[in-house]
């Protein structure tokens, strides 16, 4: 029993020194590589998330800058606005002051023809006045009632 025992463990001895032998180059190099597959998976997995958080940030500032510009835009079109209904006031003021000074200029011609009427009808009436002094003999009580229609004529015409 202890002679088998002995062979058992001579035979396990051989054994383990035989896959040892044989298996240590194959086995250590499996396991390099496997080393060296993991190791560079970790790496490109590592080189991913930085990509990944460059990529991130890029895309952040981005955003950053695109919400800056939307704002400059805005800015810039309200700016605009008010600028383009200040000028739309002024035009219409301009516009306005356009019309009152046509519209005064239009009255000051009617008052001008009117008065150049008047001026005519008065001096018509006098002409009409003066020839019917002369025409005849007028009494006083005739030249008074001439004055008095005279004057009446000049008070409707106004």
């Amino acid at each position: 029993m202890a002679l088998d025992f002995l062979w058992k463990v001579i035979n396990f001895g051989v054994l383990f020194f035989l896959l040892y032998k044989f298996i240590k180059k194959p086995l250590s190099n499996a396991v390099r590589d496997r080393h060296e597959v993991l190791k560079r998976t970790l790496e490109e997995a590592e080189r991913a998330r930085e990509e990944w958080q460059r990529r991130y940030r890029e895309y952040e500032e981005k955003f950053k800058k695109m919400d800056e510009e939307l704002e400059r835009i805005k800015k810039q079109l309200l700016a605009e606005g008010e600028r383009e209904k200040e000028r739309i006031i002024k035009e219409a003021e301009v516009a306005a002051e356009r019309m009152r000074q046509q519209a005064q200029m239009a009255i000051e011609q009617e008052m001008k023809a009117a008065r150049r009427q008047l001026q005519e009808e008065i001096t018509n009436l006098t002409v009409q006045l003066a020839e019917k002094m002369l025409v005849g003999s007028i009494k006083p009580s005739d030249q008074e009632k001439l004055v008095q229609e005279y004057i009446e004529r000049l008070r409707r015409m106004s």
